[in-house]
């Protein structure tokens, strides 16, 4: 655990107020009982604990130093300015990144009893717009494509077409969308 410590504080183009080498024992041990939560309480798989890890790590290295880590004596500027600083010019998942695993330690520290409410909520909240690619309308040659997919030998590939071609032919506004979301889970079409 010291060692991807290490390597995450001899990063590029992140500044950190203490080399890796002065990290304490302390900082060890509070990433020790982090990592013991996240795998046997959160159930959170090795990859994903090693970045939370990493991520708080280097926050604790930054606000504590050798000191032993006290999250009373924080404050919510010093959450938010970490942050800023860490993230700046990173990509959006990466600052949600960030983010999710300091969230998830002020809440691992709150199950003990340490008050952290004002510290998550100084976390920057950045949205996820994962259909923002996606195109707001199909062209006509799309719609034909998707159409010309469905298999129409059998029963099942039948029922999907039909509730495509109401779907695309109602042109599938809010109230339209939700009658066809009934008649699929009604099994109207059979199944």
């Amino acid at each position: 655990m010291h060692a991807a410590l290490m390597r995450s504080l001899e990063m590029p183009d992140v500044t950190h107020a203490q080399p890796v080498s002065n990290a304490s024992v302390f900082i060890a041990r509070e990433l020790t009982d982090f990592d013991y939560h996240l795998m046997e309480v959160c159930g959170l798989a090795d990859s994903t604990r090693s970045a939370r890890k990493l991520h708080v790590g280097e926050f604790l290295v930054d606000r504590f130093g050798t000191r032993k880590v006290d999250i009373s004596r924080l404050k919510p500027d010093d959450v938010s300015r970490f942050v800023l600083h860490r993230t700046r010019g990173l990509a959006p998942g990466t600052i949600r990144g960030v983010s999710n695993s300091l969230r998830r330690y002020f809440r691992f520290k709150a199950s003990h009893g340490i008050p952290t409410t004002a510290l998550i909520a100084a976390l920057p909240r950045v949205p996820s717009w994962r259909l923002a690619g996606l195109p707001d309308v199909l062209s006509a040659v799309e719609i034909r494509q998707l159409l010309s997919a469905f298999d129409h030998n059998n029963p099942t590939g039948m029922r999907d077409y039909a509730i495509h071609v109401v779907c695309w032919t109602s042109a599938c506004d809010a109230q339209k969308s939700l009658t066809c979301a009934l008649v699929t889970s009604t099994g109207v079409l059979g199944r």
